[in-house]
């Protein structure tokens, strides 16, 4: 399990307000800059102020707190299409076997993904072959 760090809970606090520094952050919330140093130093968060930011903005306190799900309450973070992941599966697959080619197991689920994305409309056979040249051409 990954372990929750304040660091992460206040870089999403920063992501859900629109900000991008502590500074920023701090005056938003009326807080001096050694406040948000003092979280960071003792790795906590006051939980009160996670509830209010969740309540106040809509957010998902999964999202705040342990980056789970999408931002907003009760939405998954993403839809996926089977049938879309099954062809993307087996595009880079079958890319691979034609040049006799072991991909480690993360760079091959990174692969998928950018096929999936690129399967975003109607799979023709045209873009399918494209996508096994380009699967080919990363892999050799």
């Amino acid at each position: 399990m990954q372990k929750i760090t304040a660091n992460a809970v206040i870089d999403r606090i920063q992501s859900a307000l629109g900000f991008s520094s502590d500074s920023e952050l701090c005056r938003a919330l009326n807080i001096g800059r050694a406040t948000v140093g003092s979280w960071r130093g003792r790795d906590s968060v006051p939980y009160s102020l996670c509830i209010n930011i969740a309540q106040s903005k809509d957010i998902s306190l999964d999202w705040l707190l342990i980056g789970r799900g999408g931002i907003k309450p009760n939405t998954p973070q993403d839809t996926v299409d089977i049938d879309r992941l099954t062809l993307a599966i087996e595009t880079v697959e079958e890319g691979l076997e034609s040049i006799h080619c072991v991909m480690v197991p993360d760079k091959k689920a990174q692969l998928v993904m950018a096929i999936y994305d690129l399967f975003e409309d109607e799979a023709t056979p045209t873009i399918k072959q494209s996508v096994l040249k380009l699967v080919q051409s990363i892999a050799a």
